[in-house]
């Protein structure tokens, strides 16, 4: 398995998150996680001609949601890519990728779109770990009690 050499934090996005990698035929992928670096997808290999390579070479990606695209025709190269083993039984079926994109030159208007992305998964995760810590506390507090609540006489 490759060394993972990113030094950005990165950030999970919601499930609706995909990447668009244009290539000879379009390959879309969900996007796992995301940093100012670059970004972890996985994706179904639909064609032969699918399979993404490491090399050099950069590509044009975009990343988009279920409403719009959030960055549009970012430079990347292929930082790695391989086969995701499943014990399911149908796996086997339809080859399927892990693959890491490393961000190259952006433009500052595509800078600014990838920290406006950065952001709203901050503040994602900010919030989910505000509420995951007051249902923690919530269910301690509560934890061991009984209902005193009773109804009026």
């Amino acid at each position: 398995m490759p060394q993972n050499i990113r030094s950005e934090k990165r950030y999970r996005v919601p499930d609706s998150t995909y990447l668009h990698l244009q290539s000879e035929h379009d390959i879309i992928g969900r996007i796992i996680d995301i940093s100012a670096g670059g970004m972890g997808f996985e994706y179904v290999q639909l064609w032969d001609s699918d399979k993404i390579t490491v090399s050099d070479t950069s590509l044009s990606i975009n990343i988009l949601d279920s409403r719009n695209y959030l960055l549009k025709e970012a430079p990347c190269k292929v930082a790695y890519c391989h086969d995701i083993h499943s014990e399911s039984p149908f796996a086997g079926t339809v080859p399927m990728f892990k693959c890491g994109m490393q961000f190259q030159q952006l433009t500052q208007t595509q800078a600014s779109q990838l920290h406006a992305i950065l952001d709203a998964c901050e503040q994602r995760q900010n919030r989910n770990e505000i509420e995951s810590a007051f249902n923690l506390s919530k269910f301690a507090a509560t934890s061991g009690k009984q209902d005193t609540a009773t109804a009026p006489d």
